[in-house]
């Protein structure tokens, strides 16, 4: 009697589910991780078999009809990835999603995707925005369609504030995702962009440094030494008995990320030798005065 024995077919079995694996892996890690219910049927799973694979712990269900394989759960842009999936076509990362993937932004608590504004979407822990945008205005980084920076930073410059969009317009330009020129031409219909970009030249230490101790010896307050190092560390100011510093915060004084990411250290280093540091911003010191020389003021009385 010819055929295949119990054991043959079981093999035979095996061999299938495996290669069904192999594909399945493949076709996520090119997409960071996520897969669409569409798309395993098109490898050859059926409803039982994917839902075994999220029994298993091999799948996990992101958003209805998308899932993120199990051993690239973790992978870089996994959940960006799982959005544009679960969107679909004419989907784009936007906001702080672009920005975070091009590196000059930190990741949101929801993913942020741009559609057509006859796109009909909602999707939990997806935050949806309905606009047109110009081919021109979109890039790929890392396989993900996404809106370049200048039209990014315009999108942003409607729901952030002057400080916030002073900070992504500085990184963006110090990490060379855009130049001044680039975002001085996408400023239509963004007063705020355009505030930033005209005020960018005189975005300067010095200038800070001479308008904040004009705003000290005008409230009576103790001069404070200027650009004097503590404990290895140049600071802004100091007022050294009290054992206060205070610092400006600012893309453009830093110029890069690094000098940012060391000025943090730097507050750190001086916080834990007893040190309070007062960190205040250009746009404070143009904006709000008073709320910047009360904060000294606290500072120094409670010291």
């Amino acid at each position: 009697m010819s055929g295949l024995s119990h054991s043959d077919s079981s093999k035979r079995d095996e061999c299938v589910v495996v290669r069904a694996d192999v594909l399945v892996a493949r076709m996520a890690a090119a997409q960071h991780g996520a897969i669409s219910a569409a798309q395993l049927v098109g490898l050859g799973l059926d409803d039982r078999g994917i839902a075994r694979r999220v029994a298993a712990g091999r799948l996990h269900r992101k958003h209805h009809g998308v899932y993120i394989v199990g051993h690239l759960a973790l992978a870089p842009f996994a959940d960006e990835a799982a959005a544009v999936v679960a969107i679909g076509t004419h989907a784009a990362l936007s906001h702080r999603s672009s920005a975070f993937i091009d590196g000059y932004g930190t990741k949101p608590a929801n993913i942020e995707v741009t559609v057509p504004p006859e796109r009909s979407a909602r999707r939990a822990g997806i935050t949806i925005h309905r606009a047109r945008v110009d081919p021109t205005d979109l890039s790929r980084r890392e396989g993900l369609p996404l809106t370049n920076p200048p039209r990014t930073l315009r999108d942003l410059s409607r729901s952030l504030s002057l400080d916030a969009l002073e900070t992504y317009v500085a990184q963006a330009i110090a990490l060379r995702c855009a130049t001044h020129a680039d975002l001085a031409a996408h400023t239509h219909g963004a007063p705020n962009l355009r505030r930033v970009l005209a005020e960018a030249p005189t975005l300067t230490r010095s200038k800070a440094e001479r308008l904040v101790l004009k705003l000290i010896r005008d409230a009576g307050l103790a001069r404070p030494e200027t650009n004097v190092r503590v404990h290895g560390w140049e600071v802004d100011a100091i007022w050294a008995a009290a054992k206060v510093v205070l610092e400006f915060q600012s893309w453009r004084f830093h110029g890069n990320r690094a000098a940012f990411e060391r000025d943090h250290r730097k507050r750190l280093a001086l916080e834990q030798r007893g040190f309070v540091v007062v960190a205040i911003t250009w746009r404070q010191l143009q904006d709000e005065p008073l709320t910047v020389v009360a904060r000294i003021a606290a500072a120094l009385a409670g010291r």
